[in-house]
């Protein structure tokens, strides 16, 4: 009996070893991801409150895993400065290299910028909605690893 019980218990202190990493790893995962939105929102947010406005050129279009990607040359001060923007398959189509298109950048900061279209706009005020969709999986996550982990424990102490 002595053998299955430490047989159990090496079960149950390995289960807790690897919820526990799980948590850790799942917890450090949605944290990345919700800086990096956050960052971005941020950013989105200084272009429309202090951005100004200048004209670009479209330099290429690709279609990437993530999304339509339209990458752009501006000038500010007699300084060229390159931008790359996420945009909507509908303006991906309409957006022709060479071409002219407004751009935002921070006057501060001039490398910072995005295309002034209104998906791209659109596009970063949906990031504020995946910020919180974000913080409830992290927060939903850690309630669940946590009580999972509560529970090894217990059972760990019931065999001791």
């Amino acid at each position: 009996m002595s053998v299955v019980s430490g047989s159990s218990k090496k079960r149950l202190l390995l289960g807790y070893i690897i919820f526990l990493l799980l948590f850790i790893f799942v917890i450090g995962v949605l944290q990345c991801a919700i800086h990096a939105v956050e960052m971005r929102a941020q950013r989105f947010h200084l272009l429309l409150k202090q951005g100004e406005q200048t004209m670009a050129t479209i330099t290429a279009k690709r279609v990437t895993t993530s999304g339509d990607l339209v990458t752009f040359r501006y000038t500010v001060s007699d300084r060229t400065y390159t931008g790359k923007s996420p945009v909507s398959p509908e303006t991906f189509s309409t957006l022709v290299v060479g071409h002219v298109t407004p751009v935002l950048y921070l006057p501060q900061s001039p490398s910072q910028c995005e295309l002034a279209l209104s998906d791209v706009l659109t596009w970063a005020s949906g990031l504020v909605q995946y910020w919180r969709i974000l913080q409830i999986a992290n927060g939903v996550a850690g309630v669940l690893v946590l009580f999972r982990i509560t529970r090894l424990r217990k059972q760990l102490k019931a065999l001791q």
